[in-house]
C-alpha cells in the first residue's frame, strides 16, 4: 500500500512539474477558450446592424479568395498570421507583453469563434463545411503557434517584470531568453508560412465548390 501510495505522490508531483513547466501555455490557451467562447455567444445574440457589416465583410472576403490568384493569396493568408506574430513578439520584449499577449490571445480566439459561429448560424451546413474544409483547421494551427510563442513571449515579460522590480537584478540573465525567444519566432513564422502555403492550396482547389 505505501508503495502505491509512493507512487501517486510521484505521478502527482510529475504533473504538478509539468504544468508549472507549461503554466503560461495553459493560462493563454484558457484565455483563448474564454474569448472563443464570448465569440460563440455574441454570434447567437448579435446586433443587426453588426450582422450585415460582418456579413459585407464575409462576402468581400470570399469574392477574394474567389478571384486572387494563388500566390496574391498565399501573400495576404501569410501577411495576416505575420501580424499576430509580430504583435506578440513586439510585445514580448518588455513588461507590456503581460498585458497585451494575453488580449492579443483572446481577441484571436474571439474573432475565431464569432466567424465560425455566424456562418453556422446562417449558411447552415453549407457554413459549416466551408468553416470546417477551410477555415478553421489552419485557423487552430496557427493558434496553437501563437500560443506557443505567446507562453515563450510571456516568460520573458516575467523576467523582465522581474528585473525591473529588482534593481540589481544579479540573479535574472535575460540575454540567453532573449536569443531562444528569436528563434522560436523565425520558427513560428515559417511554420506559418506552411500553414498559409496549405491553406492557400485548399482554397484554390475546394472554394468553387461553395455558393453563398
Amino acid at each position: 500500500m505505501q508503495i502505491i501510495a509512493d507512487r501517486e505522490a510521484l505521478k502527482f508531483k510529475f504533473g504538478f512539474e509539468r504544468f508549472k513547466e507549461f503554466k503560461y501555455f495553459f493560462i493563454l490557451l484558457g484565455i483563448m477558450l474564454l474569448g472563443m467562447l464570448f465569440g460563440v455567444m455574441s454570434a447567437k445574440g448579435i446586433n443587426p446592424a453588426v450582422d450585415t457589416v460582418i456579413e459585407n465583410w464575409f462576402k468581400s472576403f470570399l469574392n477574394f479568395r474567389q478571384t486572387s490568384g494563388f500566390g496574391n493569396l498565399f501573400f495576404n493568408l501569410f501577411l495576416s498570421s505575420f501580424l499576430y506574430f509580430f504583435l506578440i513578439s513586439f510585445s514580448s520584449f518588455g513588461i507590456s507583453g503581460l498585458i497585451a499577449v494575453p488580449i492579443i490571445i483572446c481577441l484571436r480566439g474571439f474573432g475565431v469563434s464569432l466567424i465560425a459561429g455566424i456562418l453556422y448560424r446562417n449558411y447552415s451546413l453549407v457554413g459549416i463545411a466551408f468553416a470546417d474544409l477551410i477555415i478553421l483547421p489552419f485557423c487552430i494551427a496557427n493558434c496553437i503557434l501563437m500560443l506557443y510563442l505567446s507562453a515563450q513571449g510571456m516568460e520573458l515579460s516575467v523576467l523582465f517584470c522581474n528585473s525591473i522590480r529588482d534593481v540589481s537584478a544579479k540573479g535574472i540573465v535575460i540575454k540567453p531568453k532573449i536569443l531562444m525567444l528569436l528563434k522560436k519566432i523565425l520558427l513560428c513564422i515559417l511554420c506559418s508560412a506552411v500553414i498559409s502555403l496549405a491553406e492557400a492550396t485548399f482554397t484554390s482547389c475546394f472554394i468553387k465548390y461553395f455558393n453563398f
